[in-house]
């Protein structure tokens, strides 16, 4: 299987939002209540790939999106984001969730620190991320996510 990862273009706004809506039931459906989940439609991430397409970087199988990274930086100086990083579960396993992380991180090289929010209870999440070198920082943040009300914040060093 070859997997292509480029950026993000409008023409693949649809594709990625379905990726993005499908791993949202895939990944926190127990976490969140499926009434949540089910609250989140597809028609709502097209809007969000359609609105915000840049810093997202696609991962793509026989010209089908399958993944998706989003990042960028921060109001602190030298810190960015991975927004967001989400893989069908049919290709979990792959290479592809690393591959993706990877190129994101490598856009943002010109900064000292990456973090990210993790779910609380969304330990597969908070697995890859500690075999990709993040840490835990301590830092939490209140979030009103159905069931869930905690994101904590990992860090990794640049």
């Amino acid at each position: 299987m070859h997997v292509e990862i480029t950026d993000m273009t409008l023409c693949d706004a649809e594709q990625k939002a379905y990726v993005h809506w499908q791993a949202w039931r895939e990944t926190y459906t127990e976490l969140m209540g499926e009434t949540f989940i089910e609250e989140r439609t597809l028609n709502h991430c097209i809007r969000i790939a359609r609105q915000h397409p840049q810093r997202t970087i696609v991962a793509k199988v026989d010209g089908k999106v399958i993944g998706f990274a989003n990042y960028g930086p921060t109001s602190e100086m030298n810190i960015g984001e991975l927004f967001a990083l989400y893989v069908l579960r049919e290709y979990h396993h792959q290479g592809i969730g690393y591959r993706l992380l990877r190129a994101a991180l490598s856009n943002l090289n010109h900064c000292e620190q990456v973090r990210l929010w993790v779910l609380d209870g969304n330990e597969k999440a908070t697995h890859f991320y500690s075999k990709c070198g993040f840490q835990f920082s301590g830092q939490t943040k209140q979030v009103n996510l159905g069931n869930a009300s905690l994101e904590r914040e990992m860090i990794l060093n640049l």
